[in-house]
């Protein structure tokens, strides 16, 4: 059966639920084709919201933040390592920022990934003689 787009008929009024944001209850409009508002409750698609936000972000970590986005190998299996290598080090520096976040008493989500990736490199040639986890900022 061929799915119909939504018509301006069909079109639900905006709708609008309360999110935690940072810390701050904040709310949030929804603007939807998902007219049934007991089977898609607007709490429920925030929630959803969030996590794809989380997803999204990492996706931008991984491609712009470790240069993802070109890779250089000219085989599959090379692309395949180079894919691995970098997901390796997008853990490691989400390692880091865990322990940076549990060092200081923080949500990790208050710590700054850019900054990690600044810290790790000024300290590259000897990581062990430079402690990078209490140098992070946590914003």
């Amino acid at each position: 059966m061929p799915v119909r787009a939504p018509t301006a008929a069909r079109m639900a009024a905006p709708r609008q639920a309360a999110s935690v944001v940072w810390g701050t209850r904040q709310v949030i409009w929804l603007a939807t084709s998902l007219v049934d508002a007991k089977e898609y409750p607007a709490a429920e698609i925030i929630q959803f919201y969030d996590q794809r936000w989380r997803i999204e972000t990492a996706f931008e970590q991984l491609k712009v933040r470790l240069s993802a986005d070109v890779l250089r190998s000219h085989s599959p299996e090379g692309i395949r390592k180079e894919f691995a290598a970098r997901c390796i080090a997008l853990n490691l520096v989400h390692s880091i920022l865990l322990e940076a976040a549990s060092l200081h008493h923080v949500d990790p989500m208050r710590t700054s990934f850019a900054h990690a990736i600044r810290a790790i490199s000024t300290t590259w040639p000897f990581p062990s003689s430079s402690p990078i986890v209490n140098s992070l900022r946590i914003i």
